[in-house]
């Protein structure tokens, strides 16, 4: 530093510029910013009738903390400090649950407010903060399918909007309220909580199934039922099941396609079809003691709806139950106890269940098939007008036989069965490719029957396991379209048609005494060993 220079001159080291001279002057003090002066609200509680509420609480923000309670004239105001915004706004507690909820952004200053006690909206206007609130119930329900079973971990909401379509004052930013629960694995649900109205808006909603939405009022005189119709948000076929004088047929069974459903005790039924179902889908209903119902050809008449819903149908049911009875025995002319009795070609509806459900067995519970007695008769009812070919069976042997045509109506008939139809023993030798006897094969006789996809099922009879050379022993097993299914660890799955002697198809030819041989696949065991890069 130069002699003479100013100790206090400030010179920038990097521009040369002389700082601020200060000589003097006192540090001023941090200015202290004081809190915002109180904030309130204020507005009126009234029932879903607008009768003014009192002693009910008012709470603020998602904890539903309690600030205050309503007056005599249901008025209510407080100071809304330290609020994270925005927050819900309701009237709730001491036996009360709301009907709406408002959600404010923020707190209303004091100049925010009119003369009148009414928020301003900016522009003069009157905005009067309401609350609706109801005495609290509890409600509880539980949602099915059409088969009346139990259609668990559906989406339900509750609306109150209905109950505020005639509500006196101007709600403003008050909304109604909707209230959101999942049935539980059985179909049950519980809407605790819920505010006494004359009418609520219920929608289920269920995963490949028709939404479900109905007109409340809460609470309801009994628990709910919510029917969900599977098969999505087609057109719903609704109609009527009326007995032939025309009275309605409660509890008829009623069919379209894969949809079965109950008709009330008005006789009324509704079911959700496909968007676009097959033109020959058939609706059908039946019901004990009577004709069936029946409408073909019903997915023409859903299509020329479309996008709308079709009308309404009746669906009469015949006077009078067509029936064909009679006798089931065998060559000897004995009875044959316990033999199934079925159409050969039915009308098919769906597969439930994994049941083949038909038009016949409507309204009966048995599927479109009766079983012999002890003296072997049985009586097969539910019958179209028309004739039927009928496929008796052992459920035990798998023996059948297939009768000739017999007109629905007919009584007193005697299906013969010969003894052709079944085999006293058959036997054979599981070989592999090389000829070698494999132990430890499962073969199980069987036959295969057409289901409504097309696709056929295994009907498996009783199974026997091959020895260690091979060898099997099966006795009295039927004849007519059946098979011999061999499984097991060792070996790939496959099927060996038998031929009426018991004999093979094809490949090498066997008998009811010679030695079958089922040539099949051995399964190998196949080690890998990574050792690494």
């Amino acid at each position: 530093m130069e002699a003479g220079a100013s100790l206090t001159e400030n010179t920038d080291a990097a521009s040369g510029a002389a700082g601020p001279d200060l000589r003097g002057q006192r540090p001023v003090p941090p200015q202290v910013v004081a809190d915002p002066p109180p904030r309130l609200l204020r507005g009126t509680v009234y029932n879903a009738a607008g009768e003014f509420l009192a002693g009910v609480p008012v709470c603020l923000g998602e904890a539903r903390t309690a600030v205050c309670v309503s007056g005599a004239q249901g008025a209510f105001e407080f100071a809304a400090n330290g609020v994270n915004w925005p927050a819900p706004l309701v009237a709730e507690g001491a036996g009360y649950s709301p009907v709406t909820s408002t959600l404010l952004a923020g707190p209303l200053g004091n100049d925010d407010w009119n003369d009148d006690g009414s928020a301003d909206d900016g522009g003069g206007q009157a905005v009067p903060l309401v609350l609706v609130a109801a005495r609290s119930v509890r409600m509880v329900g539980q949602t099915l399918d059409e088969w009346e079973t139990p259609a668990g971990y559906a989406d339900l909401t509750l609306d109150t909007a209905p109950a505020l379509a005639d509500f006196p004052w101007a709600l403003g930013a008050a909304q109604p309220r909707l209230l959101r629960i999942k049935s539980g694995r059985g179909g049950d649900f519980v809407f605790e909580d819920v505010p006494t109205l004359s009418a609520a808006l219920l929608t289920a909603k269920l995963r490949r199934h028709r939404d479900a939405r109905s007109t409340i009022v809460v609470p309801p005189p009994s628990a709910l039922r919510i029917i969900l119709h599977s098969g999505g948000n087609g057109p719903l076929v609704t109609g009527r099941v009326l007995l032939p004088d025309g009275s309605p047929a409660g509890g008829a069974e009623v069919g379209l396609g894969e949809q079965l459903v109950r008709a009330d005790p008005a006789g009324r039924f509704a079911l959700s079809s496909p968007p676009e179902p097959p033109e020959d889908v058939v609706l059908a209903a039946g019901l004990k003691g009577y004709a069936p119902a029946l409408v073909e050809n019903f997915g023409v008449l859903i299509r020329a709806a479309a996008p709308s819903d079709p009308e309404e149908t009746d669906l009469w049911l015949g006077a009078g139950d067509l029936t064909i009875t009679g006798l089931v025995q065998d060559a000897a002319q004995q009875p044959l106890r316990r033999w199934e009795v079925q159409p050969l070609e039915p009308l098919q509806l769906c597969e439930r269940h994994g049941l083949l459900r038909t038009v016949e067995g409507l309204g009966r519970g048995a599927n479109g098939k009766a079983r012999t007695g002890l003296q072997g008769t049985f009586s097969l009812s539910g019958l179209l007008p028309r004739s039927y070919t009928l496929r008796v069976w052992n459920p035990e042997t798998l023996a059948s036989f297939v009768s000739d045509p017999i007109p629905a109506g007919t009584r007193g008939v005697r299906i013969t069965v010969p003894a052709s139809a079944m085999l006293e023993r058959v036997a054979g030798r599981v070989l592999s490719r090389e000829g070698a006897g494999i132990p430890g094969v499962i073969v199980t006789p069987g036959r295969f029957a057409k289901w409504p996809d097309g696709a056929p099922r295994w009907i498996a009879g009783q199974k026997t396991t091959s020895d260690g050379e091979g060898a099997f022993e099966l006795f009295n097993i039927g004849t007519l379209d059946m098979a011999l299914e061999v499984s097991g660890p060792f070996v790939v799955p496959e099927y060996f048609a038998l031929d009426g002697t018991g004999g093979l198809v094809s490949g090498e030819k066997g008998s009811a005494s010679a030695e079958l041989k089922l040539v099949a696949t051995r399964l190998c065991e196949l080690e890998v060993i990574w050792r690494g890069a």
